[in-house]
Order: structure tokens, then C-alpha cells, then sequence
């Protein structure tokens, strides 16, 4: 989610790049790189997705504008939800659960039903925000759960978020993993 998460005066929920198109700039076998820019924020986000043992995605975020802005993106990665799993729930809620920040560089997650799981990483001190939501059958029937480790804060950027300079870039990572 770029720039934001939660809904702004003057963006999106789930922010921009949620809605964008995405350009292609290369794809094979092993993975792609894909590009999108803002049209309501002046930013340009990078993502290079490898595909192997792991699959490994790459982000390079650039603010293409004239004068500084906060660098803000969220993971939203959708898995489906089972009771049992690390956040339990009644049938019919949702819940959101904010890590202490840089507390941990990954987290697991297993399915009971299948006793298949994955292993979700990144660098905590790049992303040192992390959240996971889950939702069970409240919100339109979905059942889902999402690990969010994030840049510049857990909702919307804040004090500690990074500022960039116009042409200015931050890089970073997150990998997912069979166990």
C-alpha cells in the first residue's frame, strides 16, 4: 500500500498504487519487474519479483516531485484464514495486531487444516513496523489474514518516516518461503 493505508482528504484507503496500473518492464520464467507512479502524490514505486526456492520481491521507491515527501508502504499480502491459526477469531470478526516496532524479521504462518505453513521475511530495520491483520467472515465473507511489515510507520507515515529529497530512492525487501 503507497503512500498510505487508511484514507486521507486527499487519498485513496489502501492508497494509490492499490488502484494504479502497473507497467511491465521485464518478465520470464524466474520472475518480472514492474513499475507504477502516483498521479495524486509524485512518487514512483520499483517492484522485482523473483521467483525460486523463495519467491523474493525488491522495492525501490523514488519521489519523482519537486520538493521532499515522506516514503510510506505497507505490505498487503492476502492468505486465507483458518481458525487455530496465531491470531484466533470468532466467526464474524476482524482483528489488527501492531508488533513492537523492529521486534522481529519474520513470521510463520500455518494452515491446520493442511499442515502446510510459509515463512515471511524481511529486514526489521528497513521495515520495522509490522502488523497482521485478519479478518473471519465479517467483511463481505472473507477469511483472510495478512502479515504487513512496513516503511515509515504501521497506518500512515509519521514523525519517524523517511523524507525524500526529489529524486531521492529507498530500497528494501521481503521474502515468502515454504515450510
Amino acid at each position: 500500500m503507497v503512500p498510505n493505508v487508511e484514507e486521507t482528504d486527499t487519498l485513496p484507503d489502501h492508497g494509490e498504487a492499490w488502484r494504479l496500473p502497473w507497467e511491465v518492464l521485464q518478465a520470464g520464467a524466474g520472475g518480472c519487474v514492474m513499475r507504477c507512479r502516483g498521479r495524486l502524490a509524485p512518487w514512483e514505486l520499483t517492484r522485482t519479483i523473483e521467483v525460486g526456492d523463495e519467491i523474493r520481491v525488491s522495492y525501490a521507491y523514488r519521489n519523482v516531485g519537486s520538493v521532499a515527501h515522506p516514503a510510506f508502504w505497507c505490505a498487503h499480502p492476502l492468505f486465507r484464514y483458518e481458525a487455530g491459526m496465531e491470531i484466533d477469531l470468532a466467526e464474524g470478526t476482524s482483528r489488527k495486531l501492531f508488533l513492537a516496532r523492529g521486534s522481529t524479521s519474520s513470521k510463520n504462518l500455518r494452515w491446520l487444516s493442511s499442515g502446510k505453513g510459509i515463512e515471511m521475511r524481511w529486514d526489521p530495520n528497513l521495515t520495522p513496523y509490522v502488523s497482521i491483520w485478519a479478518c473471519n467472515g465479517d467483511l463481505g465473507g472473507y477469511r483472510q489474514i495478512a502479515i504487513e511489515p512496513a516503511l515509515g510507520g504501521y497506518e500512515r507515515p509519521g514523525p519517524e518516516t523517511p523524507m525524500l529529497d526529489p529524486g531521492a530512492a529507498l530500497e528494501w525487501w521481503l521474502a515468502i518461503r515454504p515450510l
